[in-house]
């Protein structure tokens, strides 16, 4: 079956060298969209350049795809973003771009749609996975003890009869899990209840 590519798609493929850029969308919150060229206006949007390297995108056998996109990290933001985000729920889509544009909403070939998996950070450099969304590996536990899943824990003071005893939950060093700190609870022995006086 033919298919008809854009009048900029065509004039790129047939010099003797042609080299893409590529426009990223992040799909965690707020959505980051970025580009590994210049900065460029595309689909309504404009992304952002000079942030984002696409180091490896290869297929594997079936058709899935595998990669690693490298974002700069020099002000930390990136690295408080990706420590606070469910990599594996988080969709990318990455679209190749050829030319200079400007660009209309159909010059951009999809290239590669699925989820991030992991990632690696240094102090300049946060290195994320890439893989197709049916290849997508899951870890867990994916969900912490903590709000806002959980908001029913019991605040510190809270005093609970046990065996005879009583349990005072206190505030202790909060644990750090990959979606922020959470307070942890520890729990002391405090002085027997007072069994009330009973008249008859």
């Amino acid at each position: 079956m033919a298919r008809t590519l854009p009048t900029l798609l065509s004039t790129e493929v047939v010099k003797t060298v042609t080299m893409p850029f590529h426009v990223i969308e992040i799909g965690w919150s707020p959505t980051s969209r970025l580009s590994t060229g210049a900065t460029v206006a595309w689909n309504g949007y404009t992304w952002t350049g000079g942030v984002a390297t696409l180091d490896d995108l290869r297929a594997l056998p079936g058709g899935a795809l595998e990669g690693t996109l490298s974002l700069a990290n020099t002000d930390d933001a990136v690295g408080a973003t990706v420590l606070a985000a469910d990599l594996a729920e988080t969709p990318v889509t990455i679209w190749a771009l050829y030319g200079a544009g400007p660009f209309t909403s159909g010059d951009a070939l999809q290239v590669f749609t699925g989820v991030l998996d992991g990632a690696d950070l240094s102090v300049t450099r946060v290195s994320l996975g890439l893989v197709s969304a049916g290849r997508r590996r899951l870890t867990g536990p994916r969900l912490y003890c903590q709000p806002p899943t959980c908001n029913h824990m019991p605040p510190p003071g809270t005093r609970i009869v046990w065996g005879g005893d009583v349990f005072i939950l206190n505030a202790d060093e909060p644990y750090q899990t990959p979606y922020g700190p959470t307070p942890a609870v520890r729990a002391r022995r405090g002085p027997p209840p007072k069994l009330p006086k009973v008249s008859r």
